[in-house]
């Protein structure tokens, strides 16, 4: 087969090339004779892809109404049963509606024995919280874990310090205090704020607050554990327990490290996904992608095309798009 003109050779015609050489079986493509940037146009025909999530393993947006009992996982996977207090805020979240819990109403969510992450796994959490101002008693709006033993992945914000700094942020995956990534913005100041930790499989933990890498430790050892996922619990003596007071909006985990860039995109637009290729927002990678991608090719700065998210649209984008072609994120959003 003749290979694709030099990379320093970049237009149209190369990436008529590398879609020839990337098509499934099953399509057809068709361009015009003589193509343009502006100009070029790709049509599919009868093209079989993957379903997948695309390392989307649970998406809960909480926007269920007010009195409802349970919080649906877009993914279809996970849904959360609400326990005592704990109570929809329709309207009153980053992005829709949100969650209230109360820790004296013992209030929690919880999940079940789900989504058991080990240390050979790359994972990503991300959530918004906003907490009560100067709680006087630690707080957990997020945990896998049973407490006093080291296991599973948690987030919690110490009014002592006794993990990190009094009042922020930490992520723990089965390390002993000091193990864990502390952050330096304070959270407890009943304002939203975006939290996200990324364990990166025999590599690091990352904590981000606001978009913002803020810290990194050694990742630790996430021993499996039969504790539920929870939001606002922790799994104390035997049971669930309620260690949160504040509210909860848009919670996903990933079953892969994100990158930086990706986790500015998600703090910059709350209740979007990643979807790696998907540059129209419908939680699918298709034809639509392509045609914008080709459409914006050759663009240096704002791009539409830009699915990598390095600020322009050229042949890696090409390939974020071709390699995740077919896929399904989650289902599509409402209009």
């Amino acid at each position: 087969m003749r290979s694709c003109m030099p990379r320093r050779r970049m237009g149209p015609q190369f990436v008529q090339c590398r879609l020839r050489r990337h098509l499934r079986r099953g399509a057809r493509v068709m361009f015009p004779l003589s193509p343009t940037r502006s100009s070029v146009a790709v049509v599919f025909i009868a093209c079989t892809g993957a379903t997948a999530r695309a390392g989307l393993e649970g998406h809960w947006r909480l926007d269920e109404a007010a009195g409802a009992t349970v919080a649906s996982d877009s993914t279809g996977s996970y849904p959360g049963t609400l326990v005592n207090s704990a109570a929809f805020v329709p309207g009153g979240g980053v992005a829709g509606g949100a969650i209230s819990i109360t820790q004296a109403g013992n209030g929690y969510v919880t999940m079940g024995n789900v989504l058991p992450f080990a240390s050979n796994q790359s994972f990503t959490i991300s959530l918004w919280i906003k907490m009560q101002t100067n709680p006087a008693v630690n707080q957990f709006p997020l945990s896998k874990h049973t407490s006093g033993i080291v296991n599973g992945y948690v987030f919690g914000v110490h009014a002592s310090g006794s993990y990190g700094a009094a009042n922020r942020a930490w992520f723990y995956d089965g390390t002993f205090p000091g193990g864990e990534a502390n952050s330096t913005t304070s959270v407890n100041d009943n304002v939203w704020h975006h939290v996200v930790g990324v364990h990166v499989a025999d590599g690091q933990k990352r904590i981000y607050v606001d978009g913002v890498q803020e810290a990194t430790n050694i990742q630790g050892n996430v021993a499996l554990t039969a504790a539920p996922l929870m939001l606002g619990g922790l799994f104390i003596g035997g049971a669930p327990t309620s260690v949160y007071t504040g509210m909860i909006d848009d919670v996903q985990i990933y079953s892969e490290a994100l990158s930086s860039q990706e986790i500015a995109y998600l703090f910059n637009n709350p209740g979007a996904i990643i979807c790696r290729g998907d540059l129209d927002a419908t939680h699918a990678v298709d034809s639509t992608d392509l045609n914008i991608l080709l459409t914006d090719f050759g663009c240096t700065s704002s791009c539409s095309g830009d699915a990598d998210m390095d600020g322009d649209a050229d042949s890696t984008d090409l390939n974020v798009i071709l390699s995740n072609f077919g896929e399904v994120c989650e289902p599509s959003p409402a209009p």
